[in-house]
Order: structure tokens, then sequence, then C-alpha cells
């Protein structure tokens, strides 16, 4: 019986059951042993190959969609600055706007705004709201003042070419 029991007390180990470790393959959702051998012929596998190709293609068309989204998102605030900027320029500065392409014109026309002097001078834009005064502020004034010059001018020339044309159209 003493014999028995050495023989007992050496193989100790299998009296009772353990596992071997697992590892899960976050890729492919599956169980595999966690040892160097199992985990390479699993990666070497065409399954977890085409997995991995599947999952970097929703990575990038992912990515493509963010980035359009971003770039809509960008385009959206463009737009909305830019209508504010002629809603600005529309109810402060007079009633001069800048059409999308960055060429000004004027909502209201002289002859249509009553003023009969033909200066000009009733058609200005009235003063900016209190600023700090720096350069900016005034490069911007003088842009928008010659701006503003410029198509008066161009009204003036048109209207003038108009009433030339008339007695011609007549005769």
């Amino acid at each position: 019986f003493v014999q028995y029991l050495s023989i007992f007390e050496r193989n100790t180990m299998t009296t009772y059951w353990k596992s071997q470790p697992r590892r899960m393959c976050d890729i492919c959702k599956c169980w595999l042993a966690d040892n160097k051998a199992s985990i390479d012929f699993h990666e070497r596998g065409n399954r977890h190959k085409g997995n991995v190709e599947k999952r970097l293609r929703e990575a990038r068309e992912k990515g493509r969609e963010k980035q359009e989204s971003m770039r809509e998102a960008s385009d959206t605030l463009r737009e909305m600055e830019r209508a504010a900027m002629q809603s600005y320029l529309a109810n402060d500065l007079g009633g001069e706007t800048k059409s999308l392409d960055g060429v000004p014109n004027r909502k209201r026309n002289l002859a249509e705004s009553g003023s009969g002097s033909g200066s000009g001078m009733d058609s200005l834009p009235p003063p900016p709201p209190t600023r700090p005064r720096d350069f900016a502020f005034y490069q911007k004034q003088f842009i928008q003042y010659k701006l503003m010059t410029m198509q008066q001018e161009q009204q003036r020339q048109q209207q003038q070419d108009q009433r030339e044309q008339e007695p011609q159209q007549q005769e």
C-alpha cells in the first residue's frame, strides 16, 4: 500500500483538469490556442487574410465618408459665411453686396434712390459701427469705398450711354 501511495504522490499533476490557454482573434471572432504555432497557422490562413482585407477596405471607406462629410460641412460653413457677409454688406453698409464671383453689385440704382443731385454723396454707405481703428479696418473701408465709387461711375456711364442711344433709336 505504501508503494501505491508513493506512485500517487508523484503523479499529483494529473489528478485535476487544467485547460490550455486560449486566445481570441479580434478580426475573425474565433478562439484559438495561445501558442505560437497555432497563432501563426491561423494568421497564414485564407479566412484570416480575407477578414483583414475586408476590415482594411471598410476602414478606407469609412475614412472617405468622413472626409466627404467634413468637406461638405466646410462648404456649408463657407456658404453661410458668404451669405452672412453679403447680408452685412447689404444691410449695414448701404446696400452694396458682392456676388459669388466677387464682382460688387449695387442693390439700389441711383435713379431708384431718388438722388437728383447727381453728386452720388447721398448714396454713400453709413459709417460702420464703432470698431478698433487698425490698419485692416481702414484697408477694408478703402476697398469698399473704391468698389462703390467704381460701380457708381459705371452706372452713370451706362445711363449716359442709354440717353445718347435713345435719340438715335427714335430717328
